[in-house]
């Protein structure tokens, strides 16, 4: 008790579980101590499966906190809102310094470059590299990077891969080894599929077309709410774009079975799943582990899809 309302989500989830040695009040007062817990379907799921149960009263007394904001929940949007400024302020700076290359040195960008944390800023580091020439440079800053799973280990391999090839051969020139290794870089996308694709547009062994998007109408927000409690059924995600957090709001009139929400990425493949606890809720869902681009959220009952929507992650 001493640490709430700062306990972890694993903390909560062993306390949940625990039936020797914690009460069940004593379960119940560290839970509704951390109003976060009541937010949790796998929190509820434990709770559900106790041999021991909690009394009803007690669960209502915990799902209570399902309204709230807890310290520890509101200390992360602090933190989420003070990246975000950070990142738009060196973002800003950047642009600033690219504008005015007479009034900064080198040293001035790498440093700001340097500082900064994430994924985003070593590429955006290896690319000034690159844009000077230094390709070796570039190519050191992304292999010491710590990729957080396989999908950003393969891109950054294909931007190590990419660094030296043009460390070794002139842009305006490519032999056949070189195309080869472009086109295969370029059929696997990201930023370093995008290089590639440069390179081959501008040697003419491809053409590409930048596809349009046209915009969707405006949509009037002081009448969303009222729309969504109207409907007898909705699923919306927001905001879009978001970066570590996103809110999927939804409403389903009945459900027989069991409602999972997937996240797939743009190749189809199922990178977050989990399993939706009512019929109308509000949940809170990291994306902090996600790379940069769009996600398709698919919500299903029982294994086939109900509801479909895209959403771009930016960091």
């Amino acid at each position: 008790m001493d640490k709430s309302p700062y306990l972890s989500d694993e903390s909560l989830k062993e306390i949940a579980k625990k039936e020797d040695g914690l009460t069940a009040p004593m379960v119940r007062d560290v839970l509704v101590a951390n109003p976060q817990a009541a937010k949790s379907a796998e929190i509820k799921q434990l709770l559900d499966e106790r041999i021991d149960e909690l009394p009803t009263y007690m669960i209502e007394q915990i799902e209570a906190g399902i309204t709230g904001i807890s310290p520890k929940e509101y200390l992360e949007m602090q933190k989420s809102s003070l990246q975000r400024e950070y990142s738009e302020n060196s973002s800003k700076m950047m642009r600033h310094y690219m504008r005015n290359p007479e009034s900064y040195n080198d040293t001035d960008i790498e440093e700001l470059l340097s500082v900064q944390e994430g994924t985003s800023a070593s590429v955006r580091l290896a690319g000034y590299y690159a844009s000077k020439g230094n390709y070796l440079q570039a190519k050191s800053v992304i292999d010491n990077m710590n990729c957080i799973d396989q999908q950003q280990q393969n891109e950054m391999d294909n931007l190590s891969e990419l660094y030296t090839l043009l460390d070794t051969v002139k842009p305006d020139n490519l032999s056949s080894e070189s195309i080869n290794i472009l086109l295969n870089i370029e059929s696997d996308g990201g930023t370093a599929g995008s290089y590639a694709r440069g390179l081959l547009v501008f040697n003419n062994i491809i053409e590409y077309n930048e596809p349009v998007f046209m915009p969707e109408p405006l949509i009037n927000n002081k009448n969303i709410k009222h729309d969504l409690e109207n409907k007898d059924e909705y699923f919306k995600i927001y905001p879009n774009p978001a970066s570590e957090y996103i809110y999927i709001d939804y409403k389903l009139e009945e459900s027989t079975g069991i409602i999972t929400l997937d996240v797939l990425d743009v190749n189809g493949k199922v990178v977050k799943s989990n399993k939706l606890m009512y019929n109308v809720d509000n949940k809170l869902m990291s994306m902090g582990k996600l790379n940069e681009g769009t996600y398709i959220f698919v919500l299903k009952i029982n294994g086939k899809i109900k509801y479909s929507t895209n959403a771009v992650i930016v960091k």
